[in-house]
């Protein structure tokens, strides 16, 4: 289903730019951005795995991505080689999630130092 798979592209990339915009052209006062409460390491990899679990991309990867390492011949059965295909993946995106978590955290307190720097970050969050 290549068509379906480039339309979830295109509107996620569409989606993005709008974000994007909209931060860009936001005040970039830091009294004027909305109060965000801070979070613990767990409660950030916790949804963070909810993120992963609820998003129809996710979805659309494991049926377009697994199916091609499962091997109608093997000595597992179909249904046990994609649990341990999709046990994998999930725990190096699990992995992947807990060290971004640990590396934004360290970078975000250095950030709130000073104004300056909440600014750039506002700016290049809105760009990338």
């Amino acid at each position: 289903m290549p068509a379906l798979y480039l339309a979830v592209k295109i509107v996620g990339a569409l989606y993005l730019i709008w974000l994007g915009i909209g931060i860009i052209r936001g005040r970039l006062d830091a009294e004027a951005l909305p109060h965000v409460e801070a979070k613990g390491v767990r409660r950030a990899f916790l949804e963070s795995i909810a993120v992963e679990l609820f998003n129809p991309k996710a979805a659309i990867f494991f049926l377009a991505f697994l199916p091609q390492f499962v091997d109608p011949s093997a000595a597992l059965p179909i249904w046990a080689q994609f649990l341990l295909l999709g046990t994998i993946v999930n725990l190096t995106f699990s992995s992947a999630d807990l060290l971004t978590i640990l590396l934004t955290s360290a970078v975000l307190r250095g950030a709130r130092r000073t104004g300056l720097a909440e600014r750039v970050a506002r700016l290049v969050g809105g760009s990338s």
